[in-house]
């Protein structure tokens, strides 16, 4: 080993045993902390859902009408506000709580999927795009990832 830290082949110790770990089929479980561990099970799963999450949302927003999932019974305007609002911001929050310093990778998930799929509706026949609601579902984007990064400060 090099003077460095690092073997012939410039891969660090942390490096090895890490590849050595996942390699064997371990995973976050075989971290030799168990609370780093814990916490890498539960990003794992957060991580996992913020995915299917953002595959609802593509699915709920552009199938057609008897596709969609609804609420039962009428739906007002404040009820349509509020869905696209907190889906938003529950996209915002677990995408934010996944890749916590990765701003760029929520701001282009969370924002683009918002703007791209508005604007998606524009192909589709039964759905039509509209300002209102790219504005409704960047707020609560918005609002998922300031809750999210302030979540994460606080713990």
């Amino acid at each position: 080993m090099a003077a460095n830290g690092r073997d012939d082949h410039g891969v660090g110790h942390w490096s090895r045993n890490k590849v050595a770990r996942l390699g064997a089929g371990l995973g976050p479980e075989a971290h030799p902390n168990p609370s780093v561990a814990a916490r890498m099970r539960h990003r794992s799963l957060v991580t996992a859902a913020a995915w299917v999450f953002l595959v609802f949302i593509v699915f709920a927003t552009l199938s057609p009408a008897y596709l969609r999932p609804r609420l039962p019974g009428a739906e007002p305007t404040l009820i349509v506000l509020f869905e696209r609002f907190g889906a938003y911001a529950v996209l915002g929050l677990l995408f934010s709580i996944s890749y916590p310093r990765r701003y760029g990778l929520v701001f282009i998930v969370v924002f683009g999927s918002a703007i791209l799929l508005e604007l998606l509706q524009i192909i589709i026949p039964d759905r039509d795009a509209r300002v209102v609601d790219a504005v409704e579902k960047l707020a609560g984007g918005g609002l998922g990832t300031f809750a999210a990064h302030w979540l994460i400060r606080r713990v």
